[in-house]
């Protein structure tokens, strides 16, 4: 029998003026996964808002 792989998950809701955008999940290994909601790609284009993620590298951190 193989062993199950625990990992820690947390997750970060993202809206922009009431409207759900998705979930920023974060795993404990460093990997980070973006998922739009279904209701907020089902919008026209011209209703939908710009959603726009940046990554800032800490040089603090050795």
């Amino acid at each position: 029998m193989t062993a199950k792989r625990i990992e820690r998950v947390e997750g970060l809701a993202l809206s922009i003026n009431n409207q759900e955008i998705g979930v920023l999940a974060h795993y404990s290994g460093g990997k980070n996964i973006l998922v739009f909601s279904p209701d907020y790609i089902a919008l026209p284009s011209n209703k939908r808002h710009t959603f726009t993620v940046s990554q800032l590298v800490d040089v603090t951190c050795n």
